[in-house]
């Protein structure tokens, strides 16, 4: 007969550490800093797959990671696993659990997850771009939260904050093609101005 109580804490005990982890989805400045330990700690103890939900009275379940996360809340996480994945920055332990949830260990889908990823992810959204997250949450909150919701990538974000200058390819075999990216990217003092580095370069070149 004891052994029920016991069970219905463990269930209330698991609610409040998704609590705590929306609230760390819905808050960039808390996030930052917490959210990826509290991941780490819900995915290692399967907190998210049997709770018994306060808000709503009553236990709810779930058979997959990827499930619990895109269901709304207070039932899920109501976020997605790009957004986790952002959030995590360059934890490897938060990332290496979400890693290990999404692929299956946990019930995830692999193949759909993986294409989730690929999709909203951009490549600029890992490894070192951790300094631009981090400058997005501190100095341009709202840009910030556009990477969160998968509105902006990271990169696009950097460069309408103006962090990371806004780059594009150019076609160094053909010159006229490349005059033509120039001319659309540039306006004439800028052309002006790479036409008179260019003589400089060329000068300094000369034997």
């Amino acid at each position: 007969m004891a052994a029920e109580p016991i069970q219905v804490d463990i269930l209330r005990e698991n609610d409040n550490f998704i609590e705590a982890l929306q609230t760390a989805t819905d808050r960039a400045d808390f996030s930052l800093d917490h959210l990826p330990s509290l991941l780490t700690t819900v995915i290692n103890e399967n907190r998210w797959q049997r709770r018994h939900v306060r808000s709503m009275q009553k236990v709810v379940s779930f058979s997959s990671f990827i499930e619990f996360v895109t269901a709304k809340t207070p039932a899920g996480l109501g976020a997605s696993v790009a957004m986790l994945m952002r959030m995590c920055g360059d934890d490897e332990n938060a990332l290496k659990a979400l890693d290990g949830a999404v692929r299956g260990q946990h019930g995830g889908d692999r193949k759909s997850t993986e294409a989730q990823i690929k999709r909203v992810i951009h490549p600029l959204d890992l490894g070192r771009s951790g300094k631009y997250r981090r400058r997005l949450a501190a100095d341009f909150p709202a840009l910030y939260r556009a990477v969160l919701a998968g509105e902006k990538t990271v990169n696009g974000a950097a460069i309408e904050a103006g962090i990371y200058p806004k780059r594009t390819s150019i076609n160094l075999n053909d010159p006229a093609s490349a005059a033509q990216t120039i001319a659309r990217h540039f306006d004439r003092d800028q052309v002006s101005e790479l036409i008179a580095c260019l003589y400089e370069e060329m000068a300094e070149r000369r034997p």
